[in-house]
């Protein structure tokens, strides 16, 4: 340590001697001086003020005294119960506030605990070098002032006063949260008086009243004590049947505000209960340090509008995401027999774009104004999308989302990372040869197709569907590197992304709103359709919503892009593997004497590269989003990468046919037979 911080040091020691007030003032400027070792250097400064202390006593009874005289000043209520914790205000009302604390800092009473927090560790980045002092030092600095844990100070100290007045206002706001009428429409058990929501809330009042008591246990032992860590454990298992049901019900904004707030309410009335109970056979300060870290972070992020969005999303996008999860199988091919079927079904997709691809054409050329324009071809690409999904057909980019939630879904299954690994590099061959075959059966449909309607429109007519122009500029624009066609495939892959949410969204709208019931009781439907034929409408509409929903939006997505693009002047458009393929095929209907074996294959490379392109942007944004929503901690990338290229030099013909043996077969769970 330099000789000057010592001085510094010094000073400090010096001037909190002789401080006899209760400002804060000398404390802020000795954070500040602990503050500037930064994470790497904070916890060699604690370690020399715990030295200098030893080494002159008075400096350790004076700033014992300052730290007792500024507590005792202050009202810990709202640290307590209200730092870190969610509270009830709306999603959008709390970012407005979060933004509005970051331009205009909120005011608090010069006696709040959490206002002399702000004054403390007023770096937004505080917790970090907090946390990175380890527990030994924090408890030697303490030791040292010769502070008594929390519940070795006597029952009418202000601070335990202050301790059990919170835990109270926590209870009180954990049974107002159990009874809320979103909670109580998916768990109707709760009304019943033995509710633990609200029975904790009367064995806590018990527990309270008689702790003043001289005879008190106060140690964990204590039967009152233990069946209220009960009460608390049955209202955990409540809320984990909501997560675990979140499939089954649905889940909203609201909703997930309540269950996360529960959540941390359970969790810091346990913290604050454990303050106050005697574990001799724990190491002393461990908690009192714990919840120093845990407040010193929570007024750091108080106004962190990404903290916000993390903790509203986290079961909203799970079931985004959950649906994806459970049909992404179908677009995984694990034997010849499913290869060629979804082989089948992306030729049927691509049959159907080449088709949407002639009439965009003709569209163009009703030189309709721009907005109509794109409305029109809009609903070109959504219809003929609804086409596709009701034939039973494939678009080899709609598979990512779905692959990506299912693989999430493994990962969650499998803590162990490198088990993980192994599970999944076979699974990554089944991905890559089920989109290959998926990308084969587009283009291997839209080039022929496109090109055989280009002709029978000039065996009718005697003229090219399009002109000379107008293909070479089909061409060019798939053009992969002299034109900004993989850019355009990497903006359809987000809109791909995209829309694959909005399919999650609305199933889980569908399943938390009750759709298909409402839709039974719709008097016109009830008086006009008999009751088979209206079950199985709203059975259809329950199981195919989202995927409708995706269908449209993606197609809106599309069709709007270029007029956007030309609205605000940016060089935005859209290029689908599929369109660009069948495109092809037509421009090279009008160009056949003029195409080169060289600028076909540029061509076939430009699409190939499109369709490259929607994959890996669609595919990491889904992967990214399942993996948060599940809270999955994946970082073994590299033993991941490791495994599938000992596939890939093994069998590298496995990664777009089938073959190589059960080693690189995707075992799916069998059902269990009935006992």
């Amino acid at each position: 340590m330099a000789k000057d911080q010592i001085i510094t040091l010094t000073e400090l020691l010096e001037r909190i001697g002789k401080e006899d007030t209760s400002n804060p003032r000398p404390l802020i400027d000795l954070v500040m001086w602990l503050r500037a070792g930064g994470e790497k250097g904070a916890a060699e400064r604690l370690r020399l003020l715990t030295l200098e202390l030893q080494k002159k006593s008075w400096h350790s009874h004076a700033l014992s005294d300052l730290m007792g005289r500024v507590v005792g000043k202050h009202s810990f209520l709202r640290l307590f119960t209200e730092s870190g914790l969610m509270n009830e205000d709306p999603f959008l009302t709390q970012a407005k506030n979060r933004l509005f604390n970051h331009i205009l800092p909120a005011v608090y009473d010069d006696n709040d605990a959490v206002n002399l927090f702000n004054l403390l560790f007023s770096r937004r980045m505080d917790w970090k070098w907090v946390h990175a002092i380890p527990d030994e030092d924090w408890q030697a600095f303490l030791a040292e002032l010769n502070v008594k844990e929390i519940f070795q100070l006597p029952r009418n100290h202000p601070l335990v006063t202050q301790l059990l007045n919170s835990i109270q206002i926590l209870s009180l706001r954990i049974t107002a949260l159990g009874i809320k009428r979103e909670i109580l429409e998916k768990l109707p058990q709760l009304e019943e008086f033995d509710s633990p929501f609200m029975a904790q809330n009367s064995e806590i009042t018990i527990y309270l009243q008689r702790f003043q008591e001289a005879e008190f246990d106060q140690s964990i032992n204590n039967r009152d004590y233990l069946h209220i860590q009960v009460m608390l454990d049955q209202c955990e298992e409540y809320i984990d049947v909501i997560r675990d049901n979140k499939t089954t019900w649905g889940v909203t904004l609201k909703l997930t505000n309540f269950v996360i707030r529960l959540r941390q309410h359970l969790q810091r009335l346990r913290l604050l209960f454990h303050l106050i109970t005697t574990h001799d056979e724990e190491p002393p300060f461990e908690t009192e340090v714990q919840f120093l870290r845990e407040l010193v972070r929570a007024e750091n992020e108080k106004n962190s509008l990404s903290l916000l969005l993390k903790e509203n999303f986290s079961l909203l996008a799970y079931q985004v995401t959950e649906h994806a999860s459970q049909t992404g199988e179908e677009y995984i091919t694990t034997t010849p027999k499913e290869y060629f079927a979804m082989y089948k079904k992306a030729f049927g997709g691509g049959l159907i774009v080449a088709y949407l691809v002639i009439f965009k054409i003709a569209i163009s050329s009703w030189k309709l104004p721009l907005l109509f324009e794109a409305l029109v071809f809009s609903l070109n690409y959504s219809i003929g999308f609804v086409l596709i999904h009701i034939t039973h057909s494939k678009l080899a980019t709609k598979q990512p989302a779905m692959i990506a939630s299912h693989l999430a879904r493994i990962l969650d299954e499998e803590r162990d990372s490198k088990q993980a690994a192994k599970r999944l590099a076979p699974l990554v061959v089944q991905v890559s040869r089920s989109q290959f075959v998926a990308l084969l059966g587009n283009i291997s449909a839209g080039i022929p197709l496109g090109l055989f309607l280009a002709w029978l429109w000039y065996e009718g007519t005697g003229a090219s569907y399009i002109s000379e122009a107008k293909a070479w500029s089909m061409i060019n624009e798939i053009h992969p590197w002299q034109s900004l066609a993989l850019w355009f495939g990497a903006l359809t892959g987000v809109w791909l992304y995209l829309s694959g949410l909005i399919s999650g969204y609305f199933d889980n709208l569908c399943i938390y709103a009750r759709v298909p019931e409402r839709i039974r009781r719709i008097e016109f439907l009830r008086n006009r359709m008999p009751p088979k034929m209206l079950i199985k409408f709203s059975n259809y509409i329950e199981e195919n919503l989202g995927a409708l929903a995706d269908n449209v939006y993606f197609g809106f997505f599309l069709g709007c892009t270029t007029a956007v693009g030309i609205m605000l002047g940016l060089p935005i458009d859209t290029l689908h593997v599929t369109f660009s393929a069948a495109g092809f095929g037509v421009a090279s209907m009008t160009l056949m004497d003029q195409l080169t074996l060289n600028t076909v294959l540029i061509s076939l490379l430009g699409v190939v590269g499109i369709g490259m392109m929607n994959f890996t942007v669609s595919f990491g944004l889904s992967i990214i989003t399942a993996l948060r929503s599940r809270q999955v901690k994946f970082r073994l990338w590299r033993e991941l990468l490791k495994e599938v290229l000992m596939l890939f030099i093994k069998n590298p013909i496995a990664f777009f046919v089938p073959g190589g043996g059960g080693r690189f077969i995707f075992k799916r769970p069998q059902p269990q037979p009935e006992e």
